[in-house]
């Protein structure tokens, strides 16, 4: 797997962003380094994770066999919607397992579990390789990911807020 070349020029583009009601923050940012690699941040807390946007762009689901930032744009607005879907359909007391890094040989996920009218939100890793997993058809959010284990959080924020975080950012990658 060498390097690929992404033909769009570099740029910023906050895909997600959400400050919950004790200033906390979760926001993932695709920085486009034109490599496909290390150029997604995710922001939680007061903790970062740098990861790739490889599989992203090999993703076929979205845009057909087609690279580069504008592809990774697309699945990343793809991906959301189904975070979107997960938990507004989330029953009190369950957990949506909401994926964001897809890597070789593990993956990394958003555990959102719904107490009333607020989310409890984790960072954590799984087992799964990202390679199994095709990005704009991730698994069923209600199952857990083979491995998983937290390693932070958890974060309260309103459903309302992160719902509103995904649309703004849905609506901001168009």
């Amino acid at each position: 797997m060498g390097s690929a070349r992404v033909p769009a020029a570099p740029g910023r583009f906050v895909i997600f962003s959400i400050t919950g009601d004790g200033g906390a923050a979760v926001m993932l940012t695709f920085e486009n380094n034109r490599t496909l690699h290390d150029d997604l941040l995710l922001k939680f807390g007061g903790s970062v994770w740098r990861c790739d946007s490889y599989y992203l762009a090999l993703d076929e689901g979205v845009l057909g066999r087609r690279r580069g930032a504008p592809k990774v744009r697309a699945v990343l607005r793809t991906l959301l919607e189904k975070w979107r879907a997960a938990i507004a359909a989330l029953a009190n007391g369950a957990t949506a397992y909401l994926p964001y890094d897809f890597s070789d040989q593990c993956t990394a996920w958003l555990a959102c579990e719904r107490v009333d009218t607020e989310l409890l939100v984790r960072h954590g890793w799984a087992t799964v390789e990202g390679w199994t997993i095709v990005p704009s058809d991730p698994p069923p959010p209600e199952t857990k990911p083979a491995g998983f284990k937290p390693d932070g959080g958890p974060w309260p924020v309103s459903i309302a807020d992160f719902l509103d975080g995904i649309d703004r950012s849905i609506d901001a990658a168009r």
